[in-house]
């Protein structure tokens, strides 16, 4: 898979349903060089996260509310990519990254107004 194939998959995967981020992970994983380390796969990650928030993808945490798919986190491009590598670097167990980040494509935070592609 290539860098771009990784970006439209998870972009397309978030226009239906939220992506977290261990899915971002595993993507990296699948374009990275053999033999990467946890600091590449981590580099790769990030990447791919600020691609597809240059794409209007949001981040955030699973939402509570019956009917929101995440809440969204404030903050700049940048201040979200910082929030994401600290938890990247606290967890740095892949598994563990599950619950640590949701992306979607914003639609307006119910989901019910999403549409499918």
């Amino acid at each position: 898979m290539e860098f771009h194939e990784a970006v439209d998959y998870l972009y397309d995967w978030a226009t239906m349903s939220p992506v977290d981020l261990y899915a971002v992970w595993d993507c990296a994983e699948e374009i990275s060089q053999e033999g990467a380390t946890f600091e590449d796969l981590k580099s790769g990650t990030l990447c791919l996260v600020e691609a597809l928030l240059g794409r209007h993808v949001i981040a955030g945490d699973s939402s509570p509310v019956p009917g929101e798919d995440i809440v969204p986190w404030e903050g700049t491009k940048g201040r979200i990519l910082a929030k994401i590598d600290s938890e990247i670097s606290r967890v740095k167990e892949p598994l563990g990254f599950l619950n640590s980040c949701w992306f979607i494509v914003d639609r307006g935070r119910n989901s019910s107004k999403r549409i499918s592609i």
